[in-house]
């Protein structure tokens, strides 16, 4: 679990996070919610050791290229096969010299497998689509086999039924006990498939609760400026926003 406490945070002597306090609990999925730029990478990176705290604590296990996988919104593409992407989250697990075992390879294919992708080891990540390069960076991070993943926008380039996949997969792996935690922007999706979902805005964390504890809060509505409505179907209850 990673667990932070007043932290303050920011870029030099810019700071985007202010005073926030939130945990990440094993066994659950943890949907991160608020407009751009209010923070919400930021938070992810704080929470990964990759950024600097001016305050606060940020408590987690050691080391955290073990325990924690953290997936950026955004990144370089390698010139590499899906494979030897994939192949690349084991590396934390490697003693020196830093050489693949056999284990490794079962593991990364086993990943590979799981997101469906096994059949593109071969392939260089310049030929294929986003949403697939999406899945192998998925499957890297499964790879690492950590405690907690730290998914920034993981549904970006997915269409429907892959971010729907996505969200199971995410709730298989807190039922196998890990900490879930993901931005997203789809606030019906988040409110359907996450255990708790936490509001953000300007650096501050404004509501964290389940789902139902948020929307009768009404933080969404004003943070926003929607009116998120439920609805009753056969499928169970689903959520739709709308301009007031």
């Amino acid at each position: 679990m990673v667990e932070m406490k007043h932290l303050t945070a920011g870029y030099g002597d810019t700071m985007v996070l202010h005073d926030v306090s939130i945990d990440f609990p094993a066994g659950t999925v943890t949907a991160i919610l608020g407009p751009n730029g209010c923070g919400k990478s930021t938070l992810l990176k704080a929470a990964a050791g990759l950024l600097s705290i001016t305050s606060g604590t940020v408590t987690a296990p050691e080391p955290r290229s073990r325990h924690i996988a953290y997936l950026p919104q955004s990144r370089r593409l390698p010139e590499m096969t899906a494979g030897r992407l994939v192949l690349h989250g084991r590396f934390p697990w490697l003693s020196w010299p830093r050489r693949y075992r056999p284990e490794d390879t079962a593991i990364a294919k086993a990943a590979m497998e799981r997101l469906g992708v096994a059949e593109l080891a071969e392939r260089p990540l310049a030929e294929l689509s986003g949403g697939v390069r999406q899945k192998c960076y998925l499957a890297m991070a499964l790879a690492q086999q950590a405690d907690t993943l730290l998914l920034d926008e993981p549904t970006s380039y997915l269409d429907i039924g892959h971010q729907l996949g996505l969200m199971e997969l995410c709730r298989e792996l807190a039922a196998e006990g890990r900490a879930v935690a993901l931005v997203l922007h789809d606030l019906p999706l988040a409110l359907t498939c996450a255990d708790r979902v936490a509001v953000m805005d300007r650096g501050q964390l404004l509501a964290l609760g389940t789902p139902a504890e948020v929307l009768a809060s009404g933080i969404l509505d004003r943070v926003f400026g929607v009116r998120v409505l439920e609805l009753d179907t056969d499928a169970g209850r689903q959520y739709v926003c709308v301009r007031p």
